[in-house]
């Protein structure tokens, strides 16, 4: 393997590794919204499952009336792991729903919206 495909391999796993600590980060401090009774660790692990390694989610937002993450696509996204994502997100959920979900993958930026319900 040539020295630069290296480099790019490991700058790949660095982000890949990112947003993985991150996702935990995120889900090891719902324990503090235990009493909350918005589903916030259910809703971040809908987000994280099966979540497209070409994706990097850079912010999350949320209140009592919604969320928003915003993000964008390293590389280059396959239609077919898009629209596994998209199909998981939008499975029916009693809690919270996504608005306006895009039919095809992200070239570039990303955002999401959804409400709770």
């Amino acid at each position: 393997m040539a020295e630069t495909e290296k480099r790019a391999l490991r700058v790949e796993v660095e982000t890949l590794q990112a947003n993985e600590s991150e996702i935990r980060r995120l889900q090891a401090g719902m324990a503090d919204l235990a009493a909350d009774p918005l589903p916030w660790a259910a809703w971040l692990s809908s987000l994280a499952e099966g979540l497209p390694p070409q994706v990097v989610i850079v912010t999350l937002q949320g209140d009592r009336t919604g969320f928003r993450i915003e993000g964008g696509v390293v590389g280059s996204l396959p239609e077919t792991d898009w629209q596994r994502w998209r199909t998981n997100l939008q499975q029916p959920r009693s809690a919270w729903q996504w608005r306006d979900l895009p039919a095809a993958g992200p070239a570039a930026s990303l955002t999401l919206q959804g409400n709770w319900r």
